[in-house]
C-alpha cells in the first residue's frame, strides 16, 4: 500500500474508486482522469484503490492513490483470495476514514465488483459498467463454460445495485434486457476528457513518428476488438498509407499481421503514454470492434481534430457520430464497404469540428466529475 497519511478534510463530497489494476486499458485511462477531475472541483476529494500492483500507466504522480500488495489482478476475487484482498481494501477504507466519512465507492470493471459487493462496510457502493454485458457474455460463452459461469458470477453481484453506465445503449440492456441482472437505478455518465491536456499532449515531440502518412489504430489483441476485421478491411482498401498500431506486441499479433501479408504495412509501436501525438498527426483513426461501452479513442481522436472509421457496433461508437458524422460508421460485417471508406475518408481529407459537436459538453472532465459527484450525494441516503 502507497504510504500516504490522509489529513482531516474538510470537503463535502469524498470519493472512493477501486478497480483492479492500472492494465493499460481505456476503463484504467478514465478512472485515472475521472479522478484527477474530481479532485479539481471545489468541496471534493477523490481517492483511488487499485487492487493489484499491475501497472502500464504512470502513477507516481498521483495524489491519493493506494495499490494493494498483489503481484497481478487475476483470480483476485477467487474463494481462496477474495477474503484477503477485502481485508486490505477494507484496511484502506479505514484510513481513508480517518479525515472524514467517504460519501461513495464506485467500483469499476468485475473483478472489483465481486471485491467491492462482498466488503463489510456501510458505505453507499455503485458499479460502473464499462461495457455492454450482453456481448461480454456472448463471447466468454463461446470461449468456454466456465469462463462464462465466472463472468455471470461476477456481474450477478450488480442485481439491484445503483449502476453507472459510460453510453446510453450500456444502460439500456440493464434496463429489462437481462432477466437476473436488473439495476435498482442506471444513470448514464459519459468518460471524463480533458480537452485542453489532450490537445497539449497532442502537440508533444515525437521522433517515431512516420513521415509517410498514416493510418491508426488503437486497442487490446482482443476477440471484441477484431483486429481481424480491421487487417482485412485494411488489406482490401489498397491504400499506400501505412497502418500503426498503439499495442503491445505479442505473438498473436505477429501471426494475424503475417496471415494477411501485410509485414510491410503494419507497424507496431506497443503501448505508450501519449497516443495524442500520434492521434494529431494521423489521416484516420480506425475502430473494428464487435462491441465497445463508449470507446475513448474515437472521442480522443476527434478533439484532436482527426477524422475516425467505426464498425456500427454496441454501444458507443453511434452515441459518439450521432448527429455529427453518422457517415463514419460501416456495418460491422461489410468489409467491402470498410474498405471504400478507408479509401474514400483518405481521398476526401474530411474536418472535424468539434463545435458542432452533440457530445462535446458532456465529455468534458468537469462535467462529467460534477455528474459523479451529485450522483453520489443524490444517493447517500438510499
Amino acid at each position: 500500500m502507497n504510504a500516504i497519511e490522509v489529513q482531516q478534510s474538510e470537503h463535502a463530497v469524498r470519493i472512493i474508486h477501486v478497480i483492479d489494476s492500472f492494465n493499460g486499458g481505456g476503463a484504467e485511462a478514465v478512472v485515472l482522469r475521472l479522478h484527477e477531475a474530481i479532485n479539481n472541483q471545489p468541496h471534493a476529494e477523490s481517492y483511488i484503490v487499485s487492487l493489484s500492483r499491475r501497472s502500464d500507466y504512470d502513477i507516481s504522480h498521483l495524489t491519493n492513490c493506494f495499490v494493494l500488495p498483489f503481484g497481478t489482478n487475476k483470480n483476485l476475487d477467487s474463494w481462496y483470495r477474495v477474503g484477503k484482498v477485502r481485508q486490505e481494501l477494507l484496511k484502506v477504507i479505514r484510513n481513508i476514514e480517518q479525515g472524514g466519512a467517504v460519501t461513495a465507492i464506485y467500483s469499476h470493471l468485475d473483478v472489483s465488483h465481486s471485491v467491492v459487493a462482498g466488503l463489510q462496510c456501510e458505505i453507499k457502493r455503485h458499479y460502473v459498467v464499462h461495457a455492454p454485458c450482453k456481448a461480454e457474455l456472448s463471447n466468454a460463452k463461446k470461449r468456454g463454460f466456465f469462463g462464462y459461469q465466472r463472468l455471470k458470477r461476477r456481474k450477478a453481484v450488480m442485481h439491484q445495485q445503483h449502476l453507472v453506465t459510460v453510453s446510453a445503449g450500456v444502460g439500456a440492456e440493464l434496463q429489462g434486457d437481462i432477466e437476473w441482472l436488473q439495476a435498482a437505478s442506471v444513470t448514464t455518465i459519459y468518460n471524463p476528457f480533458d480537452t485542453q491536456a489532450i490537445l497539449n499532449s497532442a502537440q508533444a515531440t515525437e521522433p517515431a513518428l512516420p513521415q509517410s502518412p498514416y493510418l491508426l489504430h488503437i486497442g487490446r489483441v482482443s476477440a471484441a476488438k477484431r483486429i481481424d476485421r480491421l487487417f482485412d478491411a485494411y488489406r482490401r482498401s489498397g491504400v499506400e498509407a501505412k497502418l500503426v498500431l498503439l499495442t503491445k506486441e505479442s505473438t498473436k499479433l505477429r501471426k494475424l499481421i503475417k496471415n494477411y501479408d501485410l509485414e510491410d504495412k503494419v507497424v507496431v509501436i506497443g503501448f505508450t503514454q501519449n497516443p495524442f501525438v500520434w492521434m494529431r498527426h494521423a489521416r484516420l483513426l480506425l475502430l473494428s470492434s464487435d462491441y465497445e461501452g463508449l470507446s475513448n479513442v474515437l472521442v480522443e481522436a476527434l478533439l484532436c481534430g482527426t477524422p475516425v472509421l467505426s464498425t456500427d457496433c454496441p454501444h458507443g461508437p453511434a452515441e459518439i457520430l450521432q448527429n455529427f458524422h453518422e457517415d463514419w460508421l460501416v456495418p460491422m460485417s461489410d468489409i467491402d464497404t470498410f474498405a471504400k471508406k478507408i479509401k474514400l475518408l483518405l481521398q476526401t481529407k474530411p474536418k472535424v469540428d468539434v463545435e458542432q459537436w452533440p457530445m462535446y459538453e458532456k465529455i468534458q472532465a468537469s462535467y462529467v466529475a460534477n455528474s459523479y459527484i451529485q450522483h453520489a450525494l443524490k444517493h447517500m441516503a438510499d
